[in-house]
């Protein structure tokens, strides 16, 4: 069973939808959860056939997928909204440096969100990404199973600055911890101040 198949039987042939091919390989699914969770997925499928060149140790992370979880309301697929347009970009490419670069991205790997560190958008001021486990989706995503390897399943979560460097000094784990603790999921909000408000970082 592919994973489009396996999206499709845990969340309804009704949610699901192809939005975007990035390659023969790789095509983004829009998931609309509005009636349950108020949120739209905005997944890859397919990128899991592209294995990474992870460490021996941790050669059951060599598949993924990525997804990033917005609100219900945000008009993804308008070119005109360049607020919340960008979603399918950056999707296009962190798959395609996943798929060029003889390398590998797992929880707590960072991106920056260009070379001079620019803004997502007007609203969304921050400039970096982190891979997260699912939060708000855990138990969703615990339901997509692959009979034939283990897939991992990646949010893209964006961080301010600082959000950025706490997690570099704390490690993913702490920094998790400190998101749940402040009511923070994978869900992005325009809104949403950084979580650290001190200006120096204290172990």
């Amino acid at each position: 069973m592919s994973i489009e198949e396996n999206i499709i039987q845990v969340f309804g042939a009704s949610k699901v939808s192809k939005v975007y091919k990035v390659d023969d390989d790789v095509e983004i699914l829009a998931i609309d959860l509005s009636a349950t969770k108020r949120v739209k997925l905005l997944m890859t499928s397919g990128l899991n056939l592209h294995h990474m060149n992870v460490p021996d140790h941790l050669k059951s992370q060599k598949s993924c997928e990525i997804y990033f979880c917005v609100p219900s309301y945000w008009e993804i697929l308008n070119d005109l909204h360049s607020e919340t347009n960008w979603i399918i970009k950056w999707l296009e490419r962190v798959v395609k440096y996943i798929k060029s670069n003889d390398n590998w991205l797992g929880a707590g790997h960072t991106l920056k969100c260009g070379a001079d560190k620019l803004p997502l958008s007007l609203t969304m001021k921050q400039e970096y990404f982190v891979f997260s486990p699912p939060l708000l989706m855990d138990e969703e995503f615990k339901k997509l199973k692959n009979s034939d390897e283990e897939i991992s399943f990646f949010a893209l979560i964006p961080l301010f600055e600082k959000e950025f460097e706490y997690k570099q000094r704390k490690g993913i784990d702490k920094f998790t911890i400190k998101m749940r603790s402040a009511g923070m999921s994978e869900k992005l909000d325009e809104y949403r101040p950084s979580l650290i408000k001190r200006s120096r970082l204290f172990f």
